[in-house]
């Protein structure tokens, strides 16, 4: 498994995140859903470690509408 994808917690989001090395810029991350039934890999938003909650607050709306009522998970 690679150390940089982070399966979360809801709904069959997944991150890619990327630690801010020697420039010292803030953990980014990638946030995405893949879509098993429609084979669709939804790229949903980018954020930062601080903002982390909002971003999946943010992500879990999307889902439910990507999903429009669907129960796959």
């Amino acid at each position: 498994r690679a150390g940089f994808l982070h399966p979360e917690k809801h709904h069959g989001l997944a991150a890619v995140d990327t630690k801010g090395a020697a420039t010292k810029q803030p953990e980014a991350r990638l946030y995405f859903y893949p879509d098993t039934e429609t084979h669709v890999l939804h790229l949903l938003c980018i954020g930062f470690k601080k903002s982390q909650r909002e971003d999946l607050r943010a992500c879990r709306r999307l889902v439910d509408r990507i999903r429009g009522g669907r129960s796959d998970g």
